[in-house]
């Protein structure tokens, strides 16, 4: 059987109330009327406590404060006892050496049931509803239940009381190992709905009605914020339990510390239980290295006697950490040859906390049900304590196209795992598809992964197979994606999409655009919203061009928006079904899949590429590949491969553009170009523009967005504008006021997002 101690007052089960009056013969219901006995309260002690708390010793401190009592005619706490006894404030009075209130609770011969409560507060008139709060260093509650039997005049004088503790306790300790920072913890937070920040506690049998059942935010006062150097600093958490049926409860404690955050996951499964009375002790140690979150423990476990054995004179004593049952281990130590074994037969992940030698603390993790050390190991007396491992949760996930899971087991993706182990994790794309890599960006699809101390999730992404797996940040709220491998062809007679094998190709087109439907020819530059799909336009044909040559700019607006009077551009390409996006269609070479991801990049995305991301002046340039001009993009991440021999840049490196550059900035052949490409490089093509009028216009780069374009006055032309982008060997656009109208044909290339 499990071998309990006397602990403290405040900390768990249960504490004394002894309750002195005097005698009374009347047989009356009333309330202070002579010969009544007066309640005086000769002592408070604790018995079978769980673990110490924030009022410790046997005896309850006589400094503490004061005591509210209620005293009710029936067991429910629903009938009033005469006139009524609610919140009688109890002092301590050192003269009588008792606890005793002006006036006093007055007796009769007729039972009474009494129930109490501390810190008094006045404005408690309700022994069903006193409110407590979670706080750090604040007051503990603790709450009188009904005693055994009721109180009469005859009674009174040695009657009792039992004290539980409402709350459950959780020290934080932050050990300050050398760490140089100002080490300022400036805020405590739990994140779990077994906890409250504040609730209702009915003294009757110690349930607690949340009253505010969200996140634990707790502040610390600006003179306790500083971590000590040496042994650090402890803060004492007094938390409300919201749930405390299971001792398997989950929550998540983050420290603020220098202003920055660290989080932990703090279970039943490594040491901290959420109870009223129970204390857990989380360890936390700064250094400069980071804030490492070193172990979470249970403090001062109750432990009990479960195996003993001597070895060379020194005794090995298991022992179990609090709430775990030791007839449920069945544990036990022996001697077996030249080994000490320790054996937990039916206690799988276990942790054994020792001291093995010299007093060297260990950690050693059951293995198949058992312990073993050499007798040589053993130069003085071991005490093990056998306690749950720390366990968290691993998870991995990914977008729709591949699939993922966790060790052998295909269908796993999520798991428990203790603290330190290793586990392999796989990512595996679909058919049509490429692995881009891990949200930490390791790019293995098997990778070994070490478990650490909290719950982790791992995030694989996948693109389609006509992706560059290269990342591009496209707006200021780090939204990333993967340029298509070309630029878009489509064939008007086999009505196929596709993007061009190589980013350098483009169609070797006449100068009159004469591409109707069936005429059996690739074509590449489009009318602005002719994905193919009837959205509401009159052209929406990828083929659709101006009849007899004459502008008709507004037939090419997305949805068959059209309004002069509101002068505001239409609707953009996505703004409703998204149809309206070449992006939407099956892509031959990109997946094939309608409606996959392919989009085309927003105005305001194309001007960031080229002037708000990190060092976006030198991440752009313009260029020769294979005798073709075009604009270059480069990567967030770029490592120059320095295969360019072109004699505009002796060393190798690629040369960033601006407008006084010219298409010989940077000059690669195909091999040289591969090796650019390789390291992440995009390049735009120069496929010319065409006219409203069905010419063709060589030598330069003209991309749409998918913006259409708002003018800044009431001009009808402008009105019939789209955003796009357009380069030449001296001038580069981009950005609201780049525009074309929307019936000329420019180059699409799209993008697909990452998450």
């Amino acid at each position: 059987m499990k071998k309990t101690r006397i602990l403290s007052f405040m900390a768990s089960a249960v504490a004394v109330v002894a309750l002195l009056a005097g005698c009374s013969t009347e047989n009356d219901f009333e309330n202070g009327k002579d010969g009544l006995a007066s309640l005086e309260l000769s002592s408070v002690s604790s018995s079978d406590m769980l673990t110490r708390a924030v009022i410790d010793g046997e005896e309850f401190p006589t400094d503490k404060g004061n005591i509210g009592l209620f005293l009710y005619a029936d067991a429910d706490a629903s009938e009033k006892y005469g006139d009524g006894y609610a919140n009688v404030q109890y002092s301590y009075n050192s003269t009588k050496s008792k606890w005793t209130a002006s006036p006093s609770i007055k007796v009769g011969s007729t039972p009474g049931y009494l129930y109490g409560y501390y810190p008094y507060n006045a404005a408690n008139t309700d022994i069903k509803a006193i409110p407590v709060t979670s706080s750090v260093n604040g007051d503990d509650v603790m709450y009188a239940s009904k005693q055994e039997h009721p109180i009469t005049d005859l009674t009174a004088a040695n009657t009792s009381i039992k004290m539980n503790h409402a709350l459950a306790r959780v020290a934080i300790k932050v050990i300050n190992n050398g760490y140089t920072g100002e080490a300022k913890l400036s805020n405590i937070k739990f994140e779990g709905a077994t906890i409250a920040s504040s609730g209702r506690l009915n003294a009757t049998d110690g349930s607690i009605t949340a009253s505010k059942a969200d996140d634990v935010a707790l502040s610390v006062l600006a003179a306790e914020q500083t971590i000590a150097t040496g042994d650090g600093s402890t803060y004492e958490c007094l938390l409300v339990p919201s749930e405390v049926s299971s001792n398997r409860q989950t929550v998540t404690l983050s420290l603020t510390i220098d202003s920055k955050d660290k989080t932990l996951t703090l279970s039943g499964n490594n040491g901290v239980i959420f109870k009223p009375g129970v204390k857990s002790t989380v360890t936390i140690t700064l250094s400069n290295t980071g804030i490492a979150l070193k172990s979470v423990s249970i403090n001062d476990w109750q432990t009990v006697e479960v195996g003993e054995v001597k070895v060379g004179g020194h005794k090995v004593t298991i022992q179990t950490a609090d709430g775990i049952d030791p007839n449920d281990i069945l544990a036990k130590a022996y001697v077996d040859g030249n080994s000490v074994v320790i054996r937990a037969s039916s206690f799988q992940g276990a942790k054994l906390v020792c001291n093995v030698g010299d007093n060297a603390k260990c950690e050693r993790t059951i293995t198949n049900d058992k312990f073993t050390f050499t007798i040589s190991e053993i130069s003085s007396d071991i005490e093990a304590v056998l306690g749950y491992a720390t366990i968290v949760t691993l998870t991995v996930t990914s977008n729709s196209n591949g699939k993922v899971w966790i060790g052998e087991d295909k269908g796993m993706t999520s798991g428990q795992f203790e603290a330190g182990q290793q586990v392999v994790i796989h990512a595996a794309p679909n058919n049509e598809f490429i692995f881009l890599g891990w949200n930490d960006n390791n790019k293995e699809t098997d990778r070994t992964i070490t478990v650490g101390m909290t719950d982790d999730a791992y995030f694989a992404n996948f693109i389609p197979t006509g992706a560059l797996p290269s990342l591009f940040t496209v707006d200021s709220n780090g939204k990333q994606v993967c340029f298509s491998k070309g630029n878009l062809q489509f064939h008007t007679t086999e009505k196929i999409w596709q993007f061009a094998e190589n980013q350098y190709d483009i169609i070797d087109t006449s100068l009159i655009f004469d591409y109707a439907e069936n005429s059996n020819k690739w074509i590449e530059l489009f009318g602005w919203g002719t994905s193919g799909y009837n959205h509401g336009a009159t052209c929406y044909q990828p083929w659709s061009r101006n009849e007899n040559g004459y502008p008709e700019p507004e037939k090419y607006y997305a949805y068959g928006y059209q309004d002069k009077n509101l002068y505001d551009g239409g609707k953009n390409l996505y703004d409703d079904s998204g149809k309206a996006d070449w992006g939407y269609n099956p892509i031959s070479n990109g997946g094939n899949i309608e409606n996959l991801g392919w989009r085309t990049l927003s105005q305001s995305q194309w001007d960031y590429l080229f002037n708000g991301r990190t060092d976006a002046s030198l991440k752009w340039g313009l260029a020769t590949v294979e005798g073709v001009h075009g604009m270059i993009l480069l990567p967030d991440e770029f490592t120059d491969p320095k295969t360019n021999q072109s004699t505009y840049c002796t060393d190798g490196s690629f040369v960033s553009g601006n407008p006084n550059k010219n298409w010989n900035t940077n000059s690669y052949s195909g091999t040289n170009w591969q090796a650019m490409q390789n390291a992440g490089a995009v390049l735009l093509p120069c496929a010319g523009e065409r006219t409203a009028a069905g010419s063709i216009n060589p030598g330069s780069g003209c991309y749409w967005s998918s913006s259409t374009y708002v003018p800044q006055g009431t001009s009808s032309s402008q009105q019939n504008m789209s955003c796009n982008i357009s380069f030449w060997d001296l001038r580069v656009q981009t950005g609201e006021t780049s525009r074309q109208y929307k019936d000329y044909g420019n180059s699409v290339r799209l993008v697909i997002d990452v998450k």
